[in-house]
């Protein structure tokens, strides 16, 4: 996208200690028109509005002013009649970006973005800039029209309910050589048209309620480094059809509700919460390991049809490591050892 040229007009009003930057948008740019920043006395500069009589397609926010950060104001673009902003060079941050009854559906953010909270526009296109510095978002394109994105290999923590209420959403891409850690929360993958997606081998850990009633179908980039499985992670989910090898926690309720015939707990895992696999009346088998060093309590609860397969002899017994309700499981479940 080309630089655009800007002129400067200070208009000085009478605010106190506030004044109002009158910025004229030219050649290339002719239809931009008039965009008003307000300029205060800590050194900030905020976006107040965007003349209503602009009819350009396009348009152009700096990211700094004679060397001053600019801020948007959440509210300030509401009414925007243009259908692509562009954010300049110089934005670090951007946390609640609201835009009512706008024309907005694409926008273009710059390199030195590093935080992305939440949109709340009902955008249809997001672009990275190349070699993109963003590294967390939150919330971002909940409620919004994507149909694809892709997220930049910088990225390493996605948070919020990110892809929830996006019914146009079909393919989520993670740029090669993904530095992702962590990811979810909240329903982050409820309502959405998204098949399924695969994570990057970075990840370490799934959030509580990521996949929660979720029916995307989740896989792992070969070489998984997935370490936790948080609370609610899959409760009431169809999304999950095999635990990657190498997992050492399973959260409370991490699997309650869950739409699945079998789990494999992998030998890696260490800890397993309570409740984690309860409610769940499809589950007919589970086999895991005599090496788990904690099990939390009634983690089959309600999970009636379920033989448990357990390797080794030692599950069942006096292990100070273990919860007291081993013995419940032994009386009560159908379990069979094997060496």
């Amino acid at each position: 996208m080309k630089k655009i040229s800007t002129s400067i007009l200070i208009i000085m009003l009478t605010l106190g200690l506030s004044a109002f930057i009158f910025l004229n948008t030219n050649d290339p740019y002719p239809d931009l028109k008039f965009t008003y920043i307000k300029y205060n006395d800590n050194s900030e500069v905020y976006l107040v509005k965007v003349r209503e009589d602009t009819r350009s397609d396009y348009i152009y926010i700096p990211g700094t002013y004679n060397g001053i950060k600019v801020e948007i104001d959440s509210y300030s673009l509401s009414g925007l009649p243009v259908k692509t902003l562009e954010l300049g060079e110089g934005f670090k941050e951007i946390h609640t970006f609201s835009v009512y009854d706008s024309l907005l559906t694409k926008i273009i953010l710059p390199s030195s973005l590093e935080y992305l909270g939440w949109f709340n526009v009902p955008i249809e296109t997001v672009v990275f800039a190349p070699n993109s510095n963003l590294k967390h978002i939150s919330d971002g394109f909940r409620g919004t029209n994507i149909k694809s994105i892709i997220i930049p290999k910088s990225v390493e923590s996605i948070m919020g309910q990110v892809f929830r209420d996006t019914p146009y959403l079909e393919e989520v891409i993670f740029e090669e050589g993904s530095k992702l850690n962590e990811i979810g929360n909240k329903h982050a993958f409820y309502n959405t048209n998204l098949k399924s997606i695969t994570l990057p081998k970075s990840v370490k850990k799934i959030r509580f309620n990521t996949f929660q009633d979720s029916t995307v179908k989740l896989y792992f980039e070969e070489g998984s480094q997935l370490e936790e499985i948080g609370e609610l992670a899959f409760y009431n989910s169809s999304s999950l059809d095999y635990i990657p090898e190498g997992v050492k926690v399973i959260g409370k309720d991490a699997f309650s509700g869950a739409k699945l015939k079998e789990v494999v707990i992998p030998e890696s895992v260490t800890y397993i919460g309570n409740l984690a696999f309860s409610r769940m009346p499809t589950l007919e088998s589970i086999h895991m390991s005599d090496q788990i060093e904690f099990v939390g309590e009634y983690i089959f609860d309600q999970s009636n049809n379920v033989t448990i397969y357990i390797k080794g002899q030692n599950l069942i017994g006096y292990d100070p490591k273990w919860n007291d309700n081993r013995n419940q499981l032994e009386h009560e479940r159908n379990i069979i050892y094997q060496s």
